[in-house]
């Protein structure tokens, strides 16, 4: 494309969308969390790809594809739609949307197979991730963000029997329970020194997981036929969040 015969309207969306994606992936910047987090998710996934691929004989690699693929373009987007506004209170010692994310050092070691630790379904049992979504957000806009960790930590009672199986949406709705119950100290916080609310980033960021349910369910679907063989695909990929 002549960037001489462009319109203006064609330019600015070109420069829209390349300052969008722009995030030095390398950098030193201190306010970059999320960015952070997903891009060492999306290092551990890579590495890991080709090891699972051989263990199933190339059944997983289109999962452990599509998990990269969400990572990757989180790392581009994160910064813009989350850490930019973060970091103006985290230069404030209110240390939204950094203490939600807990390290990836944490993630289990790679093994080939483990036993299981719980109940082993006969076949893949469906979570209604609609129902989910529609609950969570009336528990927000009724009782706020105490409602929501109630009634998220209903859900993953729900998931307790079964470990080895449902892992991408457990490890949503962990985070978005973790989240809940962070989000008021935040308030407090910024309260105190006479600052604008957080609410709205900690409220965007669980209703970003709702949204991305439906991908995790989808996820969860298409691992448990490599699951049920005690391969623990993304089950020891995700860290544990308290």
């Amino acid at each position: 494309m002549d960037i001489k015969k462009m319109n203006p309207n064609q330019f600015k969306a070109i420069l829209f969308v390349f300052c969008l994606g722009w995030v030095p992936l390398n950098s030193d910047l201190r306010f970059d969390c999320m960015r952070r987090h997903l891009s060492e998710a999306s290092q551990i996934n890579t590495e890991r790809l080709p090891r699972y691929s051989l263990l199933t004989h190339g059944q997983s690699e289109s999962i452990s594809r599509k998990l990269i693929t969400l990572e990757t373009w989180g790392t581009y987007t994160a910064f813009w739609l989350f850490d930019w506004g973060a970091q103006f209170y985290q230069m404030r010692d209110i240390r939204v949307l950094c203490d939600e994310f807990v390290s990836m050092s944490t993630v289990p070691f790679f093994v080939e197979w483990r036993p299981f630790a719980g109940a082993v379904p006969a076949s893949y049992e469906s979570i209604q991730v609609g129902e989910i979504k529609r609950e969570i957000s009336r528990a927000f806009h009724g009782s706020g963000f105490e409602g929501v960790s109630m009634i998220t930590l209903g859900y993953l009672d729900q998931l307790v029997a079964y470990p080895d199986f449902h892992c991408m949406v457990r490890h949503l709705l962990e985070s978005i329970e973790r989240s809940s119950r962070l989000a008021p100290s935040y308030v407090e916080l910024a309260k105190t020194q006479g600052l604008e609310s957080p609410v709205w980033l900690s409220w965007r960021f669980i209703w970003t997981q709702l949204e991305l349910l439906p991908l995790a369910e989808q996820l969860d679907r298409e691992a448990f036929p490599i699951q049920i063989q005690g391969i623990p695909l993304i089950c020891q990929d995700v860290p544990k969040i308290k």
